[in-house]
């Protein structure tokens, strides 16, 4: 476990947004989703609209991460099995 500079906030700092706009727009969006399970609770007699609104902000908060380069694939680091041991005495 090894901290590191991927998540939302710090991507959004090391691109040059000020921090008190990267606050706000973290509470931004908070109010979003905050918002769109309000509606959900309320309309719970009618949970085809709300599925299809989950899904919606869902699949506009994806396209808009990717869009903007903040999903980075890591691959794993191909690793180069061990040269044989070759002794002088072998």
């Amino acid at each position: 476990f090894q901290g590191d500079r991927s998540h939302f906030y710090d991507q959004l700092v090391d691109r040059g947004v000020p921090v008190s706009r990267t606050v706000g727009i973290c509470y931004m969006l908070a109010a979003v989703f905050a918002g769109v399970a309000w509606i959900g609770a309320i309309d719970i007699a009618r949970l085809g609209w709300s599925v299809l609104l989950y899904a919606a902000l869902i699949a506009v908060m994806i396209a808009l991460l990717i869009r903007h380069g903040f999903v980075r694939v890591d691959r794993p680091r191909e690793t180069k099995p061990d040269p044989p041991d070759v002794s002088p005495g072998a």
